[in-house]
């Protein structure tokens, strides 16, 4: 999770004090709406392009690659039992590594 700052920087809101941080940031009065509007979630992204590997909000934040600028990003997540899209054989798959507190 993050918030974002008066800036427009991304502030990593570490678990599990998610929402200290965002009032820190955002002030103790922070409404709802505000709340909702200022943060989000990053996800781990791929470019299908140039194999470039980031984070971003793909809720949020317009799908563009920050190295090559194309518009064909996907959420890692959203490539799960498709084909790899770099060998164009093997399937991506999903792995359970442990739980992450």
């Amino acid at each position: 999770m993050y918030v974002k700052n008066s800036r427009g920087e991304k502030v990593v809101c570490p678990h599990p004090a998610e929402m200290g941080v965002v009032y820190d940031v955002l002030g103790k009065n922070a409404s709802d709406e505000l709340i909702r509007e200022m943060t989000g979630h990053n996800s781990d992204c791929l470019c299908l392009s140039c194999l470039s590997q980031f984070e971003m909000d793909v809720d949020k934040e317009p799908r563009s690659c920050p190295s090559c600028h194309s518009n064909q990003v996907r959420a890692v997540l959203e490539l799960v039992d498709g084909k790899c899209p770099k060998c164009k054989a093997g399937t991506i798959v999903e792995e359970d590594t442990g739980a992450q507190c």
